[in-house]
């Protein structure tokens, strides 16, 4: 009878093992299938979407262990300047670094909405926590650096920020910006944030000139060794363009010249003025060298050997029939000493030229592309060589001219034909 027992209650034992066990993946496969929708919930809405709110509640019911519902849900407060509500927002960013201890994002955030609501102490361990996790990670240390920077603890700020950029030249840039606006525009106070590094000294002089302060980016520049300049050659050249672009000449030229862009360009010098040298045809870049714009087919620019004043070149133009109003074609950008007065000279030959609007040359304030003077139209037929000589003032504010082709105004088209000659440009300082 016994052993008839043992035999019948087997089959049950097995089959009650087998149902638990099949509940117990059930129980498994549901909390974690809720798990998943909870956390799908709070990564695909977005904080602005209507039912963000309502997907975040959702998102915690599902997965109330989980970090993302109470991340989603204090981002969504977040966005609200009312003093309550941030401080609500507080309470989720807490919850999501209270599940997800090791996330330094969460301390992160949790760092930035308690400095919100003037929770100043909670936001500094919140921060030291971000960055006890991840300590060579650049968004705890550079959040902590604002932090600092904002609550005027400097020395702590130069210390997180300075951590920050170590790694990130882009970081660099941003941390002298930074210093810029929060600490009054003073170089002294950003130039606490300078390291010894020729990449923190290459950044801040490239800080200098996109602010268009080119003293100083050419001081802090010629601080980095000689020999490592090299390394930072796209820094060089930014300068170059964002100074020329600020209309600061005399710091252009400087960095210009050290990025090898006008090698042999200088101060108060016309570069190329004998045209010995080929010269670059350009549709964009103003230069401190003669640079040639193309502006019509029926003009045509060339070196000439055979015609010259002076030397072995001088630069011929050929005119067929040009009638358009402007003749830009030759430019060459100087710089000069604000409120300095300046002689320009140069020789001119033509042959058969012949319009109702003649060529000139005509020199422009950098600043305001005001005209400061313009020589009298060349000769019109055929002449030998002939000096023109322009005298003109440079502004007070001003520190570089730009010299370029013209032609009288003409009602109508003018055409323009014939050849004219240019050679031995030179410029001087008049007392």
């Amino acid at each position: 009878m016994a052993d008839h027992l043992i035999t019948i209650s087997k089959p049950i034992y097995s089959r009650t093992i087998c149902i638990a066990a099949i509940l117990i993946v059930f129980a498994f496969a549901w909390f974690s299938i809720r798990w998943q929708v909870g956390e799908l919930f709070a990564d695909v809405t977005g904080v602005s979407a209507p039912e963000a709110s309502d997907a975040a509640q959702t998102a915690i019911g599902l997965a109330p262990a989980s970090p993302r519902g109470y991340w989603l849900w204090g981002s969504i407060l977040k966005t609200s300047f009312d003093e309550a509500t941030l401080e609500a927002a507080a309470e989720k960013y807490e919850e999501a670094a209270r599940r997800s201890p090791s996330s330094y994002r969460a301390w992160t955030e949790l760092g930035r909405v308690n400095e919100q609501i003037g929770s100043y102490e909670n936001a500094e361990s919140a921060f030291l926590k971000a960055i006890e996790l991840a300590p060579e990670y650049t968004i705890p240390r550079w959040q902590a650096g604002n932090f600092y920077l904002r609550r005027g603890r400097v020395e702590d700020a130069v210390t997180q920020l300075n951590a920050a950029a170590r790694h990130s030249s882009p970081y660099r840039v941003q941390v002298f910006s930074t210093a810029w606006n929060v600490l009054g525009q003073d170089t002294g106070q950003v130039e606490q944030f300078l390291t010894e590094s020729g990449d923190s000294k290459a950044s801040l002089a490239y800080f200098y000139g996109t602010i268009n302060r080119p003293n100083d980016a050419i001081r802090i520049w010629n601080t980095i060794e000689q020999d490592k300049k090299a390394e930072y050659a796209w820094q060089v050249q930014a300068l170059a363009r964002d100074l020329m672009t600020h209309r600061s000449y005399r710091g252009a030229l400087e960095f210009s010249r050290q990025a090898g862009i006008d090698p042999d360009a200088r101060p108060e010098v016309i570069s190329n003025g004998d045209f010995e040298l080929p010269i670059r045809v350009s549709d964009r870049e103003l230069r401190f060298d003669w640079s040639l714009v193309r502006i019509d087919g029926k003009v045509d620019v060339s070196s000439d050997t055979s015609v010259r004043h002076g030397g072995r070149r001088s630069l011929k133009f050929s005119n067929r029939g040009y009638a358009k109003p402007s003749y830009q074609g030759l430019r060459q950008a100087v710089a000069v000493s604000p409120g300095g007065k300046y002689r320009l000279s140069f020789w001119v030959r033509t042959e058969n030229l012949r319009s109702g609007s003649l060529p000139f040359i005509e020199a422009r304030d950098a600043k305001s592309d005001a005209v400061l003077a313009a020589t009298v139209p060349f000769a019109a037929e055929t002449n030998d060589w002939q000096q023109l000589i322009l005298d003109f003032a440079v502004p007070a504010e001003s520190d570089g001219i730009y010299l370029i082709s013209g032609r009288e105004p003409c009602s109508g088209e003018c055409p323009m034909t014939g050849t004219f000659w240019l050679d031995d440009f030179s410029l001087s300082r008049i007392n």
